[in-house]
Parts: C-alpha cells; sequence; structure tokens
C-alpha cells in the first residue's frame, strides 16, 4: 500500500528520531543551518499535524504488531508538541484532531472488497465517503489484484480474508467494523450508508450519555 510505503519515507527523511516529530527538511543540504518543525496550522497544516493523521489512521488497518508502532510513533509527535497543544491549540486544529482521534478507545474500519473499476464499487466509495467521520478508515482491496492481497496477507489476515470469502458474482461488499469486530456485509451502496449513518447515531448517543 503505497501509504504505508510515503510514511516510511517519510520517516527515513524527516523524522528526529531522538527528540520526535518532523522537520522540515532533509538534513542532507549544508546551506541549511537549521532544522525546523513546524507548529503551525494555517492555510496549509503543518506537516506534523498530517503525519499525526496519517499515523493514526494506519494504526488502525495493519496488525497489532503495526498498529503499535504507528501509535507509538504518533504518541510521541503529540508529546513534542504537547506544550503548544495546551496554551495555544488554536495554532494546530489538526493536531487538536489527531490527539481526539487518538483518545477514541476504537476505531472504525470500511472494508470495501470488489472490482475497482464497476460503477457499483463507485458507488460504494461515495457511500463510504458520504458522511464526515474522522474516526473512521476506508479500505479498498481487489481479490483480483494478486499484489493487493500479498500486501494483506502479510499485514492483516482479517482484510485478506474478507476479500477471499467475498462473493466473486458481487462487483462490490462492504464490512463496517470496530477494530475489526464486522456488521454483516452489505452490497449496495444505500445499504452502506444506512449501516453508516447508524454507526454514526449510535457514536453520538454514546458520546452524550
Amino acid at each position: 500500500m503505497w501509504a504505508a510505503h510515503l510514511q516510511v519515507i517519510q520517516d527515513e527523511l524527516f523524522l528526529d528520531k531522538q527528540g520526535g516529530g518532523y522537520f522540515n527538511t532533509p538534513g542532507e543540504d549544508p546551506s541549511v543551518l537549521l532544522r525546523v518543525k513546524e507548529d503551525y496550522d494555517g492555510a496549509e497544516p503543518s506537516g506534523n499535524s498530517v503525519a499525526a493523521i496519517n499515523l493514526i489512521r494506519l494504526s488502525s488497518i495493519f496488525d497489532a504488531a503495526k498498529s503499535d508502532g504507528y501509535k507509538c510513533n504518533v504518541e510521541h509527535l503529540l508529546a513534542v508538541f504537547q506544550t503548544r497543544l495546551r496554551e495555544l491549540g488554536i495554532a494546530l486544529p489538526l493536531m487538536c484532531c489527531a490527539a481526539d482521534m487518538l483518545s477514541v478507545p476504537s476505531r472504525k474500519q470500511v472494508v470495501l472488497v470488489g472490482n475497482k473499476e464497476s460503477t457499483e464499487f463507485r458507488d460504494m466509495v461515495a457511500a463510504a465517503f458520504s458522511t464526515y467521520d474522522p474516526n473512521r478508515t476506508v479500505i479498498q482491496i481487489d481479490p483480483r489484484n494478486t499484489e493487493e492481497m500479498g500486501f494483506w496477507e502479510s499485514n492483516n489476515a482479517i482484510i485478506a480474508q474478507m476479500a477471499r470469502s467475498s462473493p466473486p458474482e458481487k462487483p462490490a461488499v462492504a464490512h463496517v467494523c470496530q477494530d475489526f469486530k464486522c456488521s454483516p456485509p452489505v452490497t449496495s451502496a444505500d445499504a452502506l450508508r444506512v449501516l453508516l449513518n447508524k454507526t454514526v447515531a449510535a457514536a453520538t448517543s454514546s458520546a452524550a450519555a
């Protein structure tokens, strides 16, 4: 998955392995005398805030060993900026969102299995993103793609099993999960919307209680 590979590259080039957080520059240019860590989300969010969101999302889709590694990295990142967040959180709104996402005890996954080129699958993707939920991660997999299947077999056997067990005659199947404890699969975009709306309503009721 390119997102995981991209995170590896970011860590190699920009991660402060001792102090935590990400520098703005890779440190290879001798003319750059001071490497800084951006701590302001303006019209363009800071790299550290975006990285925090990415790490949390990645932690929610991998098996336990890799998930724990991503969580450790984001906890370290947020600790670097904790004073800034407490004293002037308005300067880092996206990082505040990341801190809130990390505090949620369990995350949601929507696993879409099928032919990514089909109209049905594309409708499913649109339905998955039709409501805003920062604690939801959408995973798309085509069981006919051997590279994708190999990736998930190595990184999350549950997702690979969902893909293998998906009815081949169905162009799109959706699984809505909470820490990969999943409801029965649905096969239409409308059914997926209904299911997602129920999970949002349940989460809202739980938070208000």
